[in-house]
């Protein structure tokens, strides 16, 4: 009887072991399928930070990024551009293409070069001069001789929140042209890009800005002085006729 006992006992264990063993193993290549499966699935590439172009100048504004207060930053088309101020963003996001090559020509100059890299900048110098208060009486004197002939436009330009007065300047091409620029309350700026002007005109300190007008088109008058909220909407206009 007792050996009947143990022998069932015998088969009772075995067939326990068996199938715990069969059970491990199943568990065991089905983790090691698993870990295959994930080795074999591909992983989503890390995506790509956008770049700070470093710019150090407004390309709306014109004004240099710090001087009135913490600038800002937009991201477009991968890279960060960096901007005086708010108001300034909104305005770059209606032409993005239009700023961005402000800022590659901005990037272009330290090295001597145009937007191009054609032609050295110091080759263009005789291109369009320009002249303010400070100006140097040899400097008007060169410049009256290197245009003797040319008619002489003169303009009264006056800067207030948030606008210019008059609004616009027509001139023909070849003409000389003399802004004679005042505020009526804040610091502010008159800058022709295209020309090379940036000026800053503070109340009760009237600045003077002669140039010669030797390219046509229609040229955009802007405050290189941040002024206010108002700041980037504040435009005037240059139409230069041939």
């Amino acid at each position: 009887m007792k050996a009947h006992i143990l022998f069932l006992t015998a088969v009772i264990v075995l067939a326990g072991s068996s199938y715990g063993l069969a059970a491990g193993g199943e568990s065991h290549h089905g983790s090691l399928g698993a870990m295959m499966n994930e080795e074999k699935t591909p992983k989503a590439p890390a995506e790509e930070k956008a770049v700070d172009v470093g710019n150090k100048i407004c390309p709306v504004s014109g004004e240099k990024i710090g001087d009135m207060g913490p600038g800002a930053q937009y991201e477009y088309k991968g890279k960060i551009y960096n901007f005086c101020c708010t108001g300034c963003i909104e305005e770059f996001k209606k032409d993005p293409e239009k700023y961005v090559k402000v800022v590659e020509g901005q990037m272009a100059e330290p090295m001597g070069m145009d937007t191009k890299g054609e032609q050295p900048m110091m080759e263009k110098a005789g291109e369009h001069m320009m002249m303010n208060t400070e100006m140097s009486g040899t400097m008007q004197v060169a410049m009256e001789k290197a245009f003797p002939a040319a008619p002489v436009k003169d303009f009264d330009l006056k800067a207030f929140q948030f606008g210019y007065s008059p609004e616009t300047i027509t001139v023909n091409k070849g003409d000389v042209v003399k802004i004679h620029a005042t505020s009526g309350d804040v610091p502010h700026g008159v800058m022709i890009k295209e020309y090379g002007i940036n000026v800053r005109v503070e109340k009760e300190k009237p600045q003077d800005i002669q140039f010669v007008a030797d390219k046509s088109g229609e040229f955009d008058i802007v405050c290189s002085v941040y002024c206010g909220s108002g700041h980037a909407m504040m435009k005037a206009k240059l139409i230069v006729k041939e």
